[in-house]
């Protein structure tokens, strides 16, 4: 409760600020069944959640300092809104973005499963809509390539003079689209640093790790509140956010 109620300490441990704090508790316990038990309160357990995740911590370490083991139950949503820029709009509204690995997963299996099983199964685009891809990828229907031999990188614009022809001003825009995803993916990885190096548990538990954070940094973006991380990220386009170290 000291914590909640330094707003300094209490972004710095949680990531959030104590309204959004209880706001976000509220929820769980009268929609996602999130209960007290004998050795802790649904507070403290929600607390130390989100301490493992956003410091991280590993559970040890929490337990260490709280002096008592518990186990949290929480589901929280798995949708991830990675923001709307009407500067895009209307021409660009029906697309995603493939580039790299955003948040790597201790487990090749994951890779060797997919190729094995799941090789008819990827979420293709549906048609009208489309994944900006790089250069090496091929320019298909539901895949959007840019040009080839063509300067392409937003800093290559920034330094020299501005896109000039439709070939730099379509890649001009492809880059900046696709670098929304990658700034979306960087204040994620910023703000829940156990995403940078998510701890070999079992893969499972790596994916609900995963969207579980996601359905937090959701509910910050949605509450409307002021949030230093997303502040930042909203007054300037060009910011891209470091990944602090685990």
């Amino acid at each position: 409760m000291m914590t909640l109620h330094d707003p300094r300490d209490c972004f710095n441990m949680f990531r959030m600020t104590s309204d959004v704090f209880h706001r976000l508790h509220d929820v769980l316990v009268s929609k996602y069944g999130l209960k007290s038990t004998k050795r802790m309160s649904s507070l403290e357990s929600l607390a130390m959640f989100l301490w493992m995740v956003g410091a991280p911590q590993s559970f040890c370490i929490a337990s260490t300092s709280y002096r008592q083991y518990c186990e949290t139950r929480t589901q929280i949503s798995k949708r991830c809104i990675l923001g709307k820029s009407y500067r895009f709009s209307p021409y660009f509204d029906n697309l995603g973005a493939i580039d790299g690995t955003h948040i790597p997963i201790r487990d090749t299996r994951v890779f060797n499963d997919a190729i094995r099983k799941y090789g008819d199964k990827f979420p293709h685009p549906p048609p009208g809509k489309f994944y900006l891809v790089d250069s090496g990828y091929p320019n298909r229907p539901g895949y959007l390539a840019p040009y080839k031999s063509t300067k392409y990188h937003l800093p290559e614009y920034r330094q020299g003079p501005r896109p000039s022809g439709k070939k730099e001003v379509f890649n001009y825009l492809h880059s900046s689209l696709r670098n929304v995803i990658e700034r979306s993916f960087g204040v994620l990885k910023m703000k829940w640093r156990i995403l940078s190096k998510i701890p070999s548990y079992p893969m499972l538990k790596q994916t609900k790790i995963i969207l579980a954070c996601m359905g937090l940094h959701n509910f910050i973006r949605e509450s409307a509140l002021s949030d230093a991380d997303f502040d930042r990220y909203d007054r300037d386009e060009s910011y891209m956010p470091i990944s602090p170290s685990s």
